[in-house]
């Protein structure tokens, strides 16, 4: 049986929530425009991350890894990431979002999450969900680029 104790959410560490907000931005204008340093500033030294992106399968470790994760994004894709909810337990802070643009210079659109994990100023832990990828052909995924868009349509986003 699951105890609701094991895992009741914790109040929102507002200190770690302002710094994922300024990495959050970071790692939207890095996908937008394939320079990546202002984002991996934010990562901590001892980083671990876990992201659906072959050739970096399992969990990662350092900043490096990381570094080397996104300058293979900046290779490949330019995307911009529409923030649609923030879900947070204290220093862990989730980004839901919708996200558009292209790989391999097909156009696609996404919901992923991204979940940063805030200590001392920096990400010390980041994964990336990913929902499904609609629209780049033959690359992966099916259907139209911007199905999706709508899912938070309900909250008059």
């Amino acid at each position: 049986m699951i105890d609701k104790n094991d895992f009741r959410p914790k109040p929102v560490d507002e200190a770690a929530l302002d710094v994922a907000l300024a990495a959050f931005q970071a790692l939207d204008d890095g996908a937008r425009t394939g320079e990546w340093e202002a984002f991996i500033a934010y990562l901590h030294e001892d980083l671990t991350w876990f992201g659906p992106v072959d050739g970096f399968q399992g969990l990662q470790h350092g900043k490096q890894s990381a570094a080397d994760l996104f300058r293979h994004h900046a290779s490949v894709t330019r995307t911009h990431w529409q923030l649609r909810n923030i879900i947070a337990n204290g220093n862990e802070i989730g980004f839901e979002s919708w996200t558009s643009g292209t790989i391999e210079n097909k156009s696609y659109g996404n919901q992923l999450m991204m979940l940063f994990v805030i200590e001392n100023g920096k990400i010390r832990h980041f994964r990336e969900y990913a929902g499904y990828i609609n629209g780049v052909g033959d690359f992966v995924g099916h259907g139209d680029p911007d199905d999706g868009a709508d899912a938070y349509r309900y909250k008059g986003r």
